[in-house]
């Protein structure tokens, strides 16, 4: 059975505490709720199917890391649909809060009040950056408190943290080119210095991205190995990009 929302079970489950783990941040990939910045060059049921795709790769590439992974998912309803996605070895958790930098502090503090420490945090909209990426926030984090990995749309596609800071996510601009620079003017605030970087990616939230990650599809010959189900969908979806 898939280990769920409650902090007692999450306790009971956590073998080596402080240890660190990797949040996944996943929404269900239901028609016309996800990708939607997608359209109209995909239709709502093509969004959702990559969206799809997006999430098992994520999954699957976290799950190579050997370190406890939480998945907390959205929206409430679609909960127990998650089951079916996620190993039994991972803890599964709501996503909660009226907006997006609750949902994240939420998923930090309950990864922290379980013993976890570091704790980086992805979301499942870059399906192809490198997991070294992620180890390497996890050792970054040793020697600083924050670390981001920078998207090129303004965004970040990591977010690590070794102690709970809930401020850094306040009073964010979400979803637009001022996200990380206000994430990042938190840090200074809170920390007095500088959050550390890993290497920059990219999020595919529109058509543009979509079509530079068909790019990467057609040049990089370790893709299939590193995002077999979206390079599927890339590959039966070729026509698109003629």
């Amino acid at each position: 059975m898939v280990q769920t929302v409650s902090k007692d079970l999450a306790m009971k489950n956590v073998e080596n505490p402080s240890q660190p783990c990797l949040i996944v941040m996943a929404k269900y990939p239901q028609e016309g709720k996800v990708k939607t910045r997608l359209s109209p060059f995909l239709s709502a049921a093509q969004s959702a199917k990559l969206a799809m795709c997006f999430l098992k790769d994520t999954l699957r590439k976290s799950e190579k890391l050997n370190i406890k992974l939480i998945v907390a998912c959205s929206p409430p309803e679609r909960f127990s649909l998650f089951s079916s996605l996620v190993d039994k070895t991972m803890i599964l958790i709501e996503q909660t809060g009226d907006n997006l930098g609750e949902r994240i502090n939420n998923a930090f503090k309950f990864a922290f009040d379980s013993n976890f420490s570091p704790v980086a945090m992805i979301g499942t909209d870059s399906p192809t950056f490198p997991t070294t990426e992620i180890e390497k926030a996890l050792k970054l984090l040793n020697e600083t408190e924050c670390v981001f990995g920078v998207t090129q749309d303004g965004g970040f596609y990591l977010v690590g943290l070794n102690q709970f800071l809930p401020d850094i996510f306040e009073n964010v601009e979400w979803s637009s080119s001022r996200t990380l620079a206000d994430c990042i003017q938190n840090a200074r605030l809170i920390l007095g210095n500088e959050p550390k970087f890993v290497g920059d990616w990219f999020d595919v939230d529109e058509p543009s991205d979509l079509v530079k990650l068909f790019k990467e599809f057609l040049t990089n010959k370790e893709f299939f190995q590193i995002a077999p189900r979206t390079a599927e969908w890339l590959s039966n979806n070729n026509n698109l990009f003629r």
